[in-house]
């Protein structure tokens, strides 16, 4: 059943030529703006009642106007928008509260506007002080809170009461690691009773772990919406690459594998007719560098088919330098299927601690061992070569994610949870 559903929604700022203009506009008369500035345009998109929809963009990409207006906080717009449910959002630090009030004249007033009875929130508010957990500042004025404080009460009011739609946007970065936990605990639990979630955050791991879907803004625009793994992988070339998709040699599917052998050719790319390549990688970076070919061993087997995790595999990849570079970085990540990163790594901040000088026209093959101690199941690798400039910024210059798929065997099929961590229990 559709809980959200928006149709063609835009928001714009108009800018007239003197302020009598702008006033005559809104009680109907028509005058042509000097300047319009489109915040939101030609958004649609459908939430089904129980999912959870993640939203990412760069600043100023339109995210927190969107959730004004999914929270009906901000009511001029173009389009059609319809909620079919009760709405409780976080939005900004403070959004609504009066920084004379406490903490408990806050959430009373908060809960008043939602339509919540006096009974029902003599009955509440002792929940909503307890889950806060600010002490003896929930009966304080704002005006003396920390921003962690004001996340807390913000939260614990708009949580009070369990809505059909959550909205949640980057407060909860403010908060402590204990606080975002319990929070998180929280839309869990409101999730598994049927609550839709929307939810803003710069944190591609949240968006992962919460969302069922999700989509990139950019400009004002939906860039991209789907499934979540996908749409973090655009968000992150966003920030830090170029997709590199459209410029590669398209695979041949239909090619048969080159025999497997421990022999990486670093002059042609022949990464993608290796065994376990996985044709949905996303690749993106600045082309500066390009990584050709791969190869993972374990007990001087070449690509097994079955990596016990009590066993070290390495993972071999060459890489083609069109510039000179002086600190270029090897990288590996390995994910769930569903994109939860479990381990990521560099040579800067492995133990090696260091990085490598390269010429260009240099073909060089860097490798990474180590032990993958999960579950049995299927996992995604992703390989990366990036540069440290002078500013202590890393560049990617090709970045193969999700291009590789292993499966791992476990030892003990018992462990719960993705990874064993061989946990050892003494009585003393």
């Amino acid at each position: 059943m559709i809980l959200v559903k928006v149709q063609n929604l835009s928001k714009s700022y108009k800018e007239y030529n003197n302020e009598w203009f702008k006033i005559l506009n809104i009680i109907g008369f028509k005058f042509k703006a000097k300047n319009e500035k489109f915040i939101l345009k030609n958004i649609s998109l459908e939430l089904n009642k129980g999912e959870s929809l993640g939203i990412l963009g760069k600043n100023g990409a339109g995210k927190s106007t969107l959730l004004k207006i999914f929270a009906q906080s901000l009511r001029s717009y173009e389009g059609f928008l319809k909620i079919d449910g009760s709405i409780s959002a976080i939005l900004e630090l403070g959004m609504g509260f009066n920084q004379d009030m406490t903490g408990r004249e806050s959430a009373i007033f908060a809960s008043s506007m939602r339509g919540f009875s006096n009974m029902q929130i003599n009955q509440n508010i002792e929940n909503i002080e307890k889950f806060a957990d600010i002490g003896e500042y929930f009966d304080k004025p704002l005006r003396v809170y920390s921003s962690g404080m004001l996340v807390r009460l913000s939260f614990a009011t708009a949580t009070a009461w369990r809505p059909d739609l959550l909205i949640v946007d980057e407060a909860l970065a403010v908060g402590d690691a204990s606080f975002q936990a319990k929070c998180y605990s929280k839309i869990e639990e409101f999730k598994s009773k049927g609550t839709s979630l929307i939810l803003v955050s710069h944190s591609v791991e949240d968006i992962l772990k919460h969302c069922d879907k999700a989509m990139l803004l950019k400009d004002g625009v939906i860039d991209i919406f789907d499934e979540p793994n996908k749409v973090c992988n655009h968000y992150l070339n966003d920030l830090f690459g170029k997709d590199l998709n459209n410029d590669v040699k398209e695979p041949n599917l239909n090619k048969k594998n080159k025999k497997a052998n421990s022999i990486l050719n670093g002059n042609e790319d022949i990464f993608f007719t290796r065994p376990f390549y996985n044709p949905n990688e996303y690749r993106w970076g600045n082309k500066d560098a390009l990584i050709t070919d791969y190869v993972f061993k374990t007990n001087n087997q070449d690509y097994p088919n079955e990596i016990f995790n009590e066993n070290v595999v390495c993972f071999y990849y060459s890489v083609k330098f069109l510039k000179d570079f002086n600190n270029v970085l090897p990288g590996i990540i390995i994910k769930t299927l569903d994109g939860l990163h479990l381990f990521g790594s560099n040579s800067l901040i492995s133990s090696q601690n260091k990085s490598f000088k390269v010429k260009k026209g240099d073909i060089k093959i860097f490798n990474c061992c180590l032990k993958l101690p999960f579950r049995s199941g299927d996992y995604l690798v992703s390989l990366g070569i990036s540069n440290l400039d002078i500013n202590s910024q890393i560049l990617p210059l090709d970045r193969r994610y999700d291009s590789i798929i292993i499966k791992v065997k476990s030892s003990n099929e018992n462990i719960i949870g993705l990874v064993n961590l061989e946990a050892d229990f003494k009585i003393l």
